[in-house]
């Protein structure tokens, strides 16, 4: 079974990097037709990582021959949620959209940490969703960090108010 690992700091250019690699495994296993869907899950999880978690995380993404099944596995015990939040509110919509884009996803927890996972399939997205979803898709990828990896939009707002 293709299999890809890497291990990452807490640190924003991770969310970047994991997206990098995830692009590359994409390509290598020709798996082009997931890579919106599992970027866009992967940027969610991996900046949870470093904004929720804090410690250095790992992600793996593997292919069986019919879905790909990435993890981000964390040392916090802190659990994802979805929350409610208002219409014009910045943050807590990611594992909704995790949810909209993926076949499954979960969390499986530890004594020192957790692992949060998604799958994706060829064909999953619907119709709709293959026309309206690509539209975000030049959101995300018009914020490069200084490594030349991208990286989601409320990560680089963040550490843009953060800066100032």
């Amino acid at each position: 079974m293709p299999a890809e690992h890497l291990r990452l700091p807490p640190e924003p250019s991770s969310v970047g990097a994991a997206r990098s690699l995830l692009r590359r495994a994409l390509s290598q296993w020709d798996l082009d037709g997931l890579e919106f869907a599992a970027s866009q899950a992967l940027t969610e999880l991996a900046t949870n990582a470093v904004i929720h978690a804090r410690t250095p995380f790992e992600i793996a993404i593997l292919w069986n021959g019919e879905r790909l099944r990435v993890c981000v596995e964390d040392h916090s015990p802190r659990l994802p949620a979805r929350r409610s939040y208002a219409v014009d509110a910045t943050t807590g919509r990611g594992l909704g959209m995790v949810e909209r884009l993926c076949r499954s996803w979960g969390v499986e927890t530890f004594e020192d940490g957790k692992r949060v996972w998604f799958e994706v399939a060829p064909g999953d997205l619907s119709e709709d969703d293959a026309e309206i979803l690509p539209m975000f898709s030049d959101d995300l990828d018009a914020f490069d960090d200084v490594a030349g990896h991208r990286a989601s939009p409320l990560l680089r707002a963040q550490n843009l108010v953060g800066a100032a």
